[in-house]
């Protein structure tokens, strides 16, 4: 049986979270970007309304005492973070990243949390410690 990891037993206790709606921002996302700092995230993170997937799993991470990736706000930095897996490799935890064709520096990313997936993404496994 494959035990789940600390830091998506964090991330499942966010669920829920939102981008404010408007021009407002969201006070939870904003605290962890600024927790994360610009050396991580690689940018000054002031809107809610900028993709925060990168953010959301850097600060996931960071809880659990794992480095996350350069640029962590760019879901496409995560591509080449980790030790890259085959579909069948893929367990709780696993950071999947997802391209959207066309889109130049475009993605978005997301943990795998129970199997079976199938999918074109790129896969990484969190790196050993």
């Amino acid at each position: 049986m494959v035990t789940e990891p600390k830091w998506l037993k964090a991330a499942r206790a966010k669920l829920g979270t939102k981008e404010a709606a408007g021009s407002a921002n969201s006070a939870t996302i904003l605290g962890w970007a600024k927790r994360l700092g610009t050396k991580i995230l690689g940018m000054v993170y002031n809107a809610d309304s900028v993709p925060w997937c990168g953010v959301f799993v850097a600060y996931c991470l960071q809880e659990d005492g794992i480095e996350p990736v350069a640029i962590a706000v760019r879901a496409t930095s995560w591509s080449t973070w980790g030790s890259a897996l085959r579909p069948e490799r893929l367990a709780p935890g696993a950071v999947l990243v997802f391209e959207r064709p066309g889109v130049v520096m475009s993605g978005s990313m997301s943990a795998k949390t129970r199997p079976p997936i199938t999918s074109s993404a790129a896969t990484r496994a969190i790196p050993s410690a």
